[in-house]
């Protein structure tokens, strides 16, 4: 509930990706050969584990969200159970994120079907993906409307996100090559940990909701 602790704690998320980048970048310059550990794109990498563990730790959020939300007295069409798919979404590309599952999916289904479009077997995952996302983070918006610290978050990871994306289609956005290295790789962790300070940030606003600490918004009248 420490206002004081969350900027803390964001400043602590951004030190850890920006040390991941620094091993990443130092790691490529060794002459007895790059460290599978610390490269960013590699799938067993220290980035990937820690956003991987990241992931579960916003699973496990969602559904303490989940338990809060229960006993807003405003709720009257239960729509905090949402915050359950959110959190087996989260738990769900937690596995996608250590196993590579999802990688494994889309290559065999391009080699059964010939893919030969740009994009690669990048396709078979990215729209379905793409798609969960976008309609949870619709929902999330409507959610955040009122937590402008949670909207704002939402909107810059949903930017990472899309940058992301096209950087996987192949678009190179006039960036160097290591530049987009570097944030293909390191945009997961960066934006698992934005995800898991916008939720910390709207379960203090649910909090001092709940405790009537917050303006009453009265409703709008229909005219």
């Amino acid at each position: 509930r420490r206002l004081w602790l969350h900027p803390l704690l964001w400043a602590s998320s951004l030190l850890i990706v920006a040390g991941l980048v620094l091993l990443h970048n130092w790691q490529t310059a060794r002459t007895d050969g790059p460290w599978e550990i610390f490269q960013l794109g590699h799938p067993a990498s220290l980035a990937n584990w820690l956003s991987a563990i990241g992931l579960v730790g916003i699973g496990v959020l969602a559904i303490n969200i989940f338990s809060l939300r229960r006993f807003r007295k405003s709720d009257y069409h239960t729509r905090y159970r949402w915050w359950i798919w959110i959190g087996v979404t989260a738990l769900v590309s937690s596995l996608a994120v250590a196993t590579g599952v999802h990688q494994v999916v889309a290559r065999t289904l391009a080699t059964t079907i010939a893919w030969s479009l740009p994009g690669e077997h990048q396709l078979f995952w990215l729209i379905p993906v793409g798609c969960i996302y976008t309609c949870l983070a619709i929902r999330l918006g409507f959610e955040f409307r009122h937590c402008r610290l949670a909207m704002s978050g939402l909107v810059t990871a949903w930017l990472v996100i899309c940058v992301k994306g096209m950087l996987l289609f192949g678009y190179q956005l006039g960036m160097p090559g290591s530049w987009q290295l570097v944030l293909r790789g390191g945009s997961t962790p960066a934006m698992v940990a934005l995800l898991g300070c916008i939720f910390l940030w709207y379960a203090r606003h649910v909090l001092l909701d709940i405790e009537g600490r917050l303006p009453v918004r009265t409703p709008k009248k229909k005219t």
